[in-house]
């Protein structure tokens, strides 16, 4: 059970949650209770699973229970496919001298209860493959971190690409590409939005094409219709109160965004034991499975990306 006061989260930001819903804590507990009761019922995945787990995950479902089900069962399922590779590359959280990429969720909700998640590009074309595995292994860490104790109603991803090449681009495209796309669903976070910033001109083409039929049915319309590209951090602040990020990036907040990435990858190092076993044991056992399998690829029944969770 991983217990955190990183993120700044109460009863009463969970109550306002629910709200959302219209949902109150005892349909909830209800709702819990109806998920353990199903579980018990499907040998293939792990006995206990906390209820954090499981009120997060009805939460990312919008407390429909099929819908939880389902994503419950692609999370310990599609988690599973890549094990061996990942069980190759370090268990480690990386040290922000050596770091070339940087992600870190922002403690405090919005006013509209969304998740701030910051990436910034740090002299990345000095970056081997081995350090982009690492960072991808750390990514997964956060997510098996947040999927159990991030209470937000979605997440909305800010991403600095100042010094991002298309060299580099590729590199990380060439090297995690065979294992993201498992893992890319397995969490199914309600993503608002993606705003870029300091985009590199090729990679505003990347957009563009993602953004324009056809491309845009591949992704999903209703993703690919959150993606922006700003070009101040006036753009930006029509999407995210300044009040909610940091000044780095114009905001109010007082911590600079260093200082909370430090506080962030303390707080994961305290339970790095409990996330290596989440992300490497925690997966469907196949030969108990009753029944076929649902997924003939990482992106859902229909093997398309559709399925992608946006809401």
């Amino acid at each position: 059970m991983l217990r955190t006061n990183y993120f700044k989260v109460d009863e009463d930001v969970k109550f306002k949650i629910y709200k959302e819903f219209n949902i109150n804590p005892e349909h909830v507990q209800r709702d819990v209770q109806i998920i353990k009761d199903w579980v018990k019922q499907q040998p293939h995945l792990p006995e206990k699973i906390e209820d954090d787990f499981i009120q997060i995950s009805l939460i990312r479902s919008k407390f429909k229970i099929e819908t939880t089900k389902e994503n419950i069962d692609k999370y310990y399922t599609l988690k599973g496919r890549k094990v061996d590779e990942i069980l190759k590359i370090p268990s480690e959280i990386p040290d922000g001298k050596k770091q070339f990429f940087f992600i870190t969720p922002l403690p405090q909700l919005t006013d509209n209860l969304e998740r701030i998640i910051i990436f910034k590009v740090k002299n990345a074309a000095l970056a081997n493959e081995n350090d982009i595995l690492n960072f991808f292994k750390y990514c997964l860490f956060m997510n098996e971190f947040a999927i159990r104790c991030d209470y937000s109603l979605n997440v909305r991803l800010v991403e600095d690409l100042e010094g991002l090449t298309k060299d580099v681009f590729l590199k990380c495209a060439k090297t995690i590409g065979h294992i993201f796309k498992p893992y890319n669903e397995a969490y199914f976070a309600r993503i608002a939005g993606i705003e870029f910033l300091n985009a590199p001109p090729f990679f505003e083409l990347v957009v563009k094409s993602i953004k324009s039929p056809p491309m845009n049915m591949v992704l999903g319309e209703k993703l690919a219709n959150r993606i922006n590209i700003h070009r101040d951090y006036e753009s930006l602040h029509k999407l995210v109160n300044k009040a909610s990020l940091p000044q780095e990036y114009g905001g109010d907040l007082q911590s600079p965004l260093s200082e909370m990435d430090e506080s962030f990858k303390a707080e994961l190092r305290k339970y790095i034991n409990s996330l290596d076993q989440f992300l490497i044991n925690e997966v469907a056992d196949e030969s108990k499975r009753i029944g076929e399998v649902k997924y003939n690829d990482s992106f859902g029944p229909d093997g398309t990306f559709k399925n992608l969770c946006v809401d």
